[in-house]
């Protein structure tokens, strides 16, 4: 008898871990408050990367400061997108996975377009990023006001 209540402590943790909703899918508001979250991130990253570009353009900065916050910005999102992209969304917020991994993928794809060009020195590219990059920080600034629990 002894033997049997030494297993039954270890079977009570288990079932309580089980039941206390150890999972990798969220529900319908976590999902759409971490969408949010991650769309925050990628808003200040596209604000700040719009912000240095301007100044390099305007000999605000220097090229080497601006490609290291370039490339941290480029990081931070990829890092954020990486995140939300793990989660496994519940069925009702695929609408949500979809416009979020799009447009956040946009945003990695137009961060890592603006570092290459400043690495290229391609200022003649500068003013019209800096327009790209205003309306990408637009949609995702709206997308996270829509998708807000």
């Amino acid at each position: 008898m002894t033997r049997r209540r030494a297993g039954w402590p270890a079977a009570a943790l288990l079932v309580i871990a089980l039941a206390s909703g150890c999972s990798t899918s969220p529900g319908v508001t976590d999902y759409r408050k971490q969408a949010s979250l991650t769309l925050g991130t990628a808003v200040s990253e596209v604000a700040t990367v719009r912000l240095v570009l301007s100044e390099l353009a305007d000999g605000d900065t220097f090229r080497p400061a601006a490609l290291t916050q370039l490339r941290y910005s480029e990081e931070t999102l990829g890092s954020a997108a990486q995140s939300f992209g793990s989660l496994n969304p519940p069925a009702p917020a695929d609408p949500v996975h979809q416009k979020t991994s799009t447009l956040l993928g946009n945003a990695e794809e137009l961060l890592a377009t603006v570092r290459i060009a400043v690495h290229r020195r391609h200022t003649d590219a500068y003013p019209g990023l800096v327009d790209d990059l205003k309306k990408v920080g637009s949609r995702l600034e709206e997308l996270e006001r829509r998708v807000q629990p």
